[in-house]
């Protein structure tokens, strides 16, 4: 009953960090020395955002089922899950820019790899 709305919250998140990140690169305001710092920030970013979403979707939980180990456990995957969005939005663009000069159209790889991430490394 949860895992789709932890699974889909990652595919947002990446989603819109991709678009950010490509949009960014493409219109040449990133300079290639600020990578890091972009990527630090985007899992500041993914941090925050885990951490509210995470709170949420664990109160919900703890709501609907009255077993507070859930809510717990969806909090840390919805935490988790959004870590991993902000690393793969931000990161794979990167990487793929220096391989793939100026060709800013990506594979769906970070949305996938948030998708399979989120459920293989479900609680329980």
């Amino acid at each position: 009953m949860f895992l789709p709305i932890i699974a889909g919250q990652g595919g947002i998140g990446v989603t819109q960090t991709v678009t950010l990140v490509v949009g960014t690169m493409a219109s040449g305001d990133l300079p290639p020395w600020a990578g890091f710092r972009l990527l630090s920030q985007e899992y500041f970013s993914g941090l925050v955002n885990g951490l509210f979403l995470g709170v949420a979707v664990g109160a919900i939980a703890l709501v609907m089922k009255g077993q507070p180990v859930l809510g717990l456990f969806l909090g840390l995957a919805m935490l988790d899950n959004m870590m991993i969005a902000a690393l793969a939005g931000a990161g794979v663009p990167l990487l793929l820019s220096r391989r793939y000069r100026r060709q800013y159209s990506l594979p769906p790889l970070p949305t996938s790899w948030t998708f399979c991430c989120s459920w293989v490394w479900r609680p329980g």
